[in-house]
C-alpha cells in the first residue's frame, strides 16, 4: 500500500489528490492551487465522457454501414440511374402476358369440361 501523501489524480482531472494511506480523498492540487473537489463526482464525469464517446462511436458505425448498404445494394448507389445496369430496364412484361393467357386457355378448357 502506498503512504498517506500527494500523488497524481487517477481521475485524470488534476495534478495532484491526497491519498489518506486507505482511498483517495477529495483533497486536489492543480498547478499550485489546491481544492476540495470529491472524487465520486469525478467519477462521474468521466462516466459521462465514456458515454458520450460511445454514442458517437456508434453513430459512425452505424453510418458506415448505412453508407455500405446504400452504395452497393443492387438498386442502389452510383449506377442507379444507368438505364443498361438497372433491374428496371428488364422487361418481364410479355413472359408474365404468355403464362397469364395460357392459364386462361386451361381455366376454359377445364370449365368447358365441368359444364
Amino acid at each position: 500500500m502506498l503512504d498517506a501523501g500527494w500523488y497524481a489524480d487517477p481521475t485524470g482531472r488534476y495534478e495532484a489528490r491526497y491519498w489518506d494511506g486507505l482511498k483517495w480523498t477529495g483533497h486536489i492540487s492543480h498547478y499550485g492551487a489546491t481544492g476540495n473537489d470529491p472524487i465520486l463526482r469525478a467519477r462521474f464525469d468521466r462516466i459521462w465522457i465514456r458515454l458520450i464517446g460511445k454514442i458517437i462511436l456508434w453513430a459512425l458505425v452505424l453510418g458506415f454501414l448505412f453508407w455500405v448498404v446504400k452504395t452497393y445494394w443492387p438498386d442502389g448507389g452510383i449506377n442507379s440511374g444507368d438505364e443498361n445496369n438497372s433491374a428496371e430496364s428488364i422487361s418481364f412484361k410479355p413472359e408474365l402476358e404468355i403464362i397469364s393467357t395460357e392459364v386462361d386457355d386451361l381455366i376454359g378448357i377445364y370449365t368447358d369440361d365441368w359444364m
